[in-house]
């Protein structure tokens, strides 16, 4: 099991610094991530030259769930010394207005759940979705509304709620 593990490291190492010329097969790569789990996990075993290791290859990428508004407009941009907005984006120009909205009409409910969009309210009224956020279109019939995010690479399609 030893000389697998070495086998496959001077792999890896070769991968990194000659080029594409090696190809690891997905099976030894999979054993040596579950060599190398079982290593870190383990407080008597130490890595030494972790920095040579491809960590991206072993490393299993998790989907990002939530929109990182930071990446798309900077906090410096937006309220900063160089910043290029002069005012906040807001849906009413003064409080009373923002309060009239939110209590006349309860406001637009989106619950983003992983497979679920539930709209509860007319879709003529003021959608509380920003528009560069999301693209909102009705179908010809009038039966489903389709939202799409331009951040991410998410289609919803729901049925219209009644008016």
């Amino acid at each position: 099991m030893a000389d697998q593990m070495r086998i496959l490291w001077i792999k890896i190492v070769l991968l990194k610094k000659v080029g594409n010329t090696r190809v690891v097969n997905h099976k030894e790569l999979e054993f040596f991530r579950e060599e190398l789990q079982s290593r870190l996990s383990s407080n008597y075993n130490v890595i030494l030259k972790d920095r040579k290791l491809p960590m991206s290859l072993l490393n299993d990428h998790q989907k990002q769930t939530r929109v990182r508004l930071l990446d798309r407009e900077p906090f410096v941009d937006a309220f900063g010394l160089k910043n290029k907005r002069k005012r906040p984006k807001l849906m009413a120009s003064d409080y009373e207005e923002l309060v009239k909205k939110a209590d006349g009409s309860q406001a637009l409910q989106v619950m983003w759940d992983q497979t679920v969009v539930q709209i509860q309210r007319k879709p003529s009224t003021h959608w509380l979705i920003s528009k560069q956020d999301h693209n909102i279109y009705e179908d010809s019939s009038g039966g489903t509304i389709e939202i799409r995010s331009t951040v991410a690479t998410m289609v919803r399609t729901v049925a219209k709620p009644f008016e």
